[in-house]
């Protein structure tokens, strides 16, 4: 064969790589009465495609219903609906989670192609749709939950001129800290750390410091960081606000 039909037949899986032949003896369908072969993941495409696009497949080709990177959609969907009764709309935490708006869609029992609502999610999509809280007052300090808040206010903080370890000294805690939810790796935080940093940006965000830190200032400059005055709600607004101050 030639490279292309080579690589074809091994696709497929029909090609016998240490005969080198090809030949088509195939699993049917597992589809009764179908009668189409049996070539991916033991359906034929027709049925393979169908069930994929009304949400019965993970979304990798690889893995399949009830694998370590897929979980039940019902428990997401019912948190989403809580997010959205409590007036977060889907783009607003397709943006804040970094889920994809189209999974959130889905999600919410958009009807697919097939008339069949999403009945599985990725791991990785429903662990951030759960962090992402409409209040954090009532939850028990342990709970996970989106860094994004603290955050923004620690960002808020040097953008008004806030040192770092006069921040960390305000919060108790080590400036590496302080720096480590500064950084967008960092995807959650417990309550607890939430709270922690609510506390004090409460009393410095409209206070600035008698002294402003001009690293602080430089830092937040660059990565053009909102002070508190920006947020209209410093957890859930999608956008920064778009008129942050230039240097002169």
């Amino acid at each position: 064969m030639c490279t292309h039909h080579y690589f074809a037949a091994y696709t497929a899986g029909i090609h016998q790589e240490h005969a080198g032949v090809v030949h088509a003896k195939e699993k049917p369908c597992k589809f009764v009465g179908c009668g189409g072969a049996g070539t991916r993941r033991g359906m034929c495409s027709k049925h393979y495609n169908r069930e994929r696009t009304a949400g019965r497949l993970a979304s990798h080709p690889t893995h399949s219903p009830g694998a370590t990177d897929v979980v039940p959609a019902g428990p997401v969907r019912a948190h989403l609906v809580e997010l959205i009764e409590g007036g977060l709309p889907p783009g607003r935490i397709a943006m804040l989670t970094g889920v994809n708006l189209n999974t959130i869609i889905g999600l919410l029992g958009a009807k697919r192609r097939g008339g069949v609502p999403v009945r599985v999610t990725a791991r990785s999509s429903a662990t951030r749709i759960g962090l992402l809280r409409l209040t954090t007052e009532h939850l028990p300090s342990r709970t996970p939950t989106l860094a994004l808040g603290a955050r923004r206010r620690l960002r808020a903080l040097l953008a008004s001129g806030w040192a770092v370890d006069e921040i960390a000294a305000r919060l108790g805690v080590a400036a590496v800290a302080v720096e480590a939810i500064l950084s967008p790796e960092l995807e959650a935080i417990n309550v607890a750390t939430h709270r922690k940093v609510h506390s004090p940006y409460r009393q410095l965000a409209m206070a600035p410091p008698p002294v402003p830190d001009q690293a602080s200032l430089d830092r937040a400059h660059a990565g053009r960081w909102p002070t508190a005055i920006c947020w209209a709600n410093i957890d859930l607004d999608a956008e920064r606000y778009a008129s942050i101050p230039q240097a002169a």
